[in-house]
């Protein structure tokens, strides 16, 4: 099981931090988008070089018809939070990076496409 982190809100969203079984680190942001929630999006990215490269392996468009339908499957997962929580949530009983991949990829034929 990951170990998760603090969340963290900054001005165009927030983000936690996941360290799996295996040591790998990943980066779990949501940014806001514009005022209108235009360009709001969920972001998975494997950090590299400790922490100081990374490399995006999952984004979720949550304007998209496909987006609606994976925050449906998050929302069933973790009835209560935020978008970046429920996303957390389901991707902290991963303990390695191919685990984490494969849950992605669970949310993405909802999602038509990623990273």
């Amino acid at each position: 099981m990951a170990k998760i982190g603090s969340f963290m809100t900054v001005p165009t969203g927030a983000y936690c931090y996941l360290t799996l079984d295996s040591g790998e680190r990943v980066l779990v942001t949501h940014q806001h988008g514009d005022a209108g929630g235009a360009g709001a999006c969920l972001t998975v990215d494997r950090l590299k070089l400790l922490g100081f490269s990374s490399e995006r392996v999952f984004r979720l468009d949550l304007n998209s018809t496909g987006g609606d339908a994976a925050v449906a499957t998050l929302s069933a997962a973790s009835p209560s939070g935020s978008s970046l929580r429920r996303l957390v949530t389901y991707l902290g009983d991963c303990r390695s990076l191919d685990e984490l991949l494969e849950r992605c990829r669970q949310l993405m034929p909802m999602a038509g496409g990623a990273a």
